[in-house]
């Protein structure tokens, strides 16, 4: 984990483009676990996580915490449209 990642208690981290590419880019076996997953927002949900254990070292306690980039990033991977219901 980052020292920038350790200052921020690791919620609302805005990552790079690199560490958008290392940490949240879907490969063949993590699209067929999120394959797996009932619907689309389940799916997209699911990969919010794995990215976010692979970026920050844990699974985040609230979900929703993650940075808009993020979700964008993961929901192109997956052709799911999200929206932002809540800030």
């Amino acid at each position: 984990m980052t020292s920038r990642r350790r200052r921020t208690g690791g919620s609302r981290v805005e990552p790079c483009r690199a560490e958008l590419e290392r940490c949240f880019f879907l490969d063949d076996a993590d699209l067929a676990l999120v394959a797996k997953r009932r619907g689309d927002y389940h799916g997209l949900g699911f990969a919010l996580q794995l990215g976010t254990v692979r970026f920050l070292g844990v699974f985040l306690s609230d979900p929703l915490r993650v940075p808009w980039s993020v979700v964008d990033y993961l929901s192109a991977q997956l052709g799911v449209v999200a929206t932002r219901m809540c800030s």
